[in-house]
Parts: C-alpha cells; structure tokens; sequence
C-alpha cells in the first residue's frame, strides 16, 4: 500500500464488519475491536441447565416390587451404572442437557444397560406407538425398528422450551452486550494523533518510514505490554488519555446485562434466580421453589416415562420407580435433631428409614425397622374408620361385665 493510499484510509470512514477483526480507521482515530460474540442465550440457559442436571444427579431413584421397595438390577442400573461406561450421575447429566437443549431424548435397553441415543429418527402414529429408526450412539448401530413401548423418549414441547421462551429477550440483550463490549475496548484502547510532513510526500525513503509507522510499528505498539515507538523527522504522535470513570460505568453496564440474561434463563425454567445469581439471602425459599416449580414436574414426566415403559400396567399392582427430591437437599443431622426425633415419635418412620433420610447407612438389626409411638399420642374415639364412640364404648361395657362375672 502507497502512502497516498494510507492517507486515503485514514480519512475515510468505514464501517466495521463484526464477522472480522480489523483496525477500523476513522477521523483521525485507531482503535482495533475485537470480536465478541457474545452468546448470552446458550451461556444463561447452561449455566440453568447445569443446577437442574447436577440435581437431578443427586436424586434417588427408588423402586418398589409390588407395594415393597426392592434394590435389585432395576435400582443397580437408575441409581450407580446404567451402562459400563457411564455412572448414574454422568448418565442423568447428560439425559438434562440433551432435553434442554435437542428438546428430546431417547433412552434405550441394550442387553441389559441402558445407554441414551445420540442419533435417531421419529417416526410418530396418532392411535400407535411411536417409531424410532436409525438409532446410534458413536460407533454402535441398531439396526432395528423400537418402538414408544420398549425404548423410553422423553420430550419437551417446542413452544415451551427456554431457548424458545428466551430467545427474543436474550437476542436484544446480546446486541446490547456487544455495543457494550465494544464501547469499552474502544475507550480502553490506545488513541492519539500522528502528524507527518505533507512537503516531503515525494521522498521514497520518508513515504517507506511513513508506511512503516502506520502498517507495522503501530500495530506492535499498541499490541505489546511495553515497547519503544520509532518517530523519524518530520513525524510525531500525540497520545491521547482517558479518564477510567467511563470505563467503571461500562463494566458496570456489562455486569447489568449478564445478570439480565441469567434472571430471564432463570424464570424460563422455574428457578428463582436469586439461586442462578448466588445470592445467599432466603436460599432455602429460594431452593424449595425450585424442588416444586421446577424439579417435581421434570421428575414427574420422567417417572411416568420410565413407569410406562420398564413396569406397565404393573404399576396398579404397586411395581413402580420413584424419584426422591429429598437426597437434593444437603442435611445436617445436628440442626434438625427436634424434627427427626418427632418423625419417630408420632411413627412416621422408623430408625432406618430416618438414617436412609440423613445419608447414613442402615442398621441390620429388626429394631432399626420398627415404628414407635410415643404415649403422648393418643387415639381418638371415633377418628377410625372401622369403629365408632358408642362401638368402643360398647366394647368397654362387655369387658367391665366379663370381670364382673369372673370376681362373682
């Protein structure tokens, strides 16, 4: 590039294409921008979608044969590996970030593990079971028809999901961000004035110092930590310096922003966003809104799902699966010591069952199995459903007369 060229360039405006990195010449004024391509929607709705996966990870999927709760194969493959190279953590983590973000997922039994399909195809009937065709994950291929009966699809309906719900919010608060972002490296960056000699434009060797400056020793002054600028006779460069307060204000816009987009992924999947913003104030309101807008329903479908499936019409004779959102929750055995004592008395639970709700491990023995109740429980006349006031009444007047005949 001539030196007229340069000049050319200096002075005329252009008009930055986001899709490239340049150095943007205008007036007088160089700055360099950098791409930002700020994908606000997939960073919020991860980071949302990583708190319900990491929960759902730490439920526990019971399961009951005919109205007792069993731990067998069933238990083995929900709860510590589905398959041999997944645990039940990875497995459920996956399963959530596939339905969040392919609005599907299919989960199919394969000689006795389960693994989740990376590839599929749907082939949906109105009164049938739906069709699932070319199902594959990596390298290993099922070359036959499954079908809704036998392999597990969960889905989430398309107009509902977060990305949907989110996307027109979030594409306006990214073009904000990047306006932003670009705001700031332009007052961050270096600026000055760079004065030259017009009257000594005809001289070769000054045109090559001048190209020199402009193409290659700028670009390494402003590029390095600290450096040396060359200035040959007949140049100079006036550096200019910006005060930090704009700069203060726009990080502070930038940090307005993300909190934005984090609180609009938040409400899309019924998660307080006090949680998602790490706010420590209420968490356990915060957390107990999450377990009931949130969690019960996504765990509801898949239990229905799995239920429909591994155990059918099964499920009326009492063979089911169950989640349990209580695990979720950390506990502390000390702070509710009052309440799991009251659990026991009034013969809620028993011994094992209260240590099975605290996470620690069972006690062989057939007492940790039995329910008391405490003699501060009474019953009340009447309250059953297999006897009345006057029927227990009835009873005590027989046996006062049974000892009445056995003293005379």
């Amino acid at each position: 590039m001539g030196l007229r060229e340069i000049i050319s360039s200096v002075f005329k405006t252009k008009t930055a294409d986001p899709a490239r990195s340049e150095i943007v010449l205008t007036g007088g004024a160089a700055y360099a921008p950098v791409e930002t391509n700020a994908r606000l929607q997939r960073l919020a709705l991860g980071i949302c979608v990583d708190y319900i996966a990491s929960a759902v990870g730490k439920c526990e999927f019971r399961t009951f044969l005919r109205g007792q709760e069993v731990r067998g194969e069933e238990y083995y493959l929900w709860n510590v590996a589905p398959n041999p190279t997944q645990t039940s953590t990875e497995f459920w983590r996956e399963v959530i970030t596939r339905l969040y973000s392919e609005r599907e997922v299919l989960i199919v039994p394969v000689g006795g593990a389960l693994i989740i399909a990376d590839g599929f195809s749907t082939e949906e009937r109105a009164v049938a079971p739906t069709l699932f065709t070319n199902v594959s994950r990596g390298d290993f291929y099922i070359p036959r028809v499954l079908t809704s009966e036998t392999a597990i699809h969960l889905t989430l309906p398309g107009e509902l999901t977060p990305a949907a719900l989110t996307s027109g919010v979030t594409d306006i608060l990214e073009e904000t961000l990047s306006e932003a972002v670009d705001k700031y490296m332009h007052e961050g960056g270096e600026k000055g004035t760079f004065e030259y000699d017009a009257d000594r434009m005809g001289d070769d060797d000054y045109n090559r110092a001048v190209n020199q400056a402009l193409e290659e020793d700028f670009a390494n002054y402003y590029s390095a930590k600290s450096a040396v600028l060359p200035i040959y006779a007949g140049m100079k460069y006036n550096q200019f310096t910006n005060s930090s307060g704009q700069k203060n204000s726009i990080v502070g816009d930038i940090n307005s922003i993300m909190r934005q987009a984090l609180t609009v992924a938040a409400q899309s999947v019924k998660i307080a966003p006090a949680l998602i913003l790490g706010e420590v104030a209420d968490t356990k309101s915060a957390v107990d809104n999450m377990l009931t807008f949130c969690l019960d329903p996504l765990l509801d479908m898949i239990t229905e799902s799995i239920n429909s499936v591994r155990y059918g019409r099964a499920v009326l004779d009492g063979s089911f699966i169950q989640a349990d959102t209580s695990c979720i929750k950390h506990v502390d055995a000390l702070s509710i010591a009052g309440d799991l004592d009251k659990l026991k008395s009034a013969g809620l639970f028993s011994t094992n069952e209260i240590r099975r709700k605290i996470g620690e491990p069972r006690i062989n023995s057939p007492w940790a199995d039995e329910y008391s109740l405490t003699k501060n429980y009474e019953n009340i006349p009447g309250s059953g459903t297999g006897t009345t006031g006057e029927d227990e009444r009835e009873e005590e007047d027989n046996e006062d007369r049974k000892q009445d005949n056995a003293g005379g």
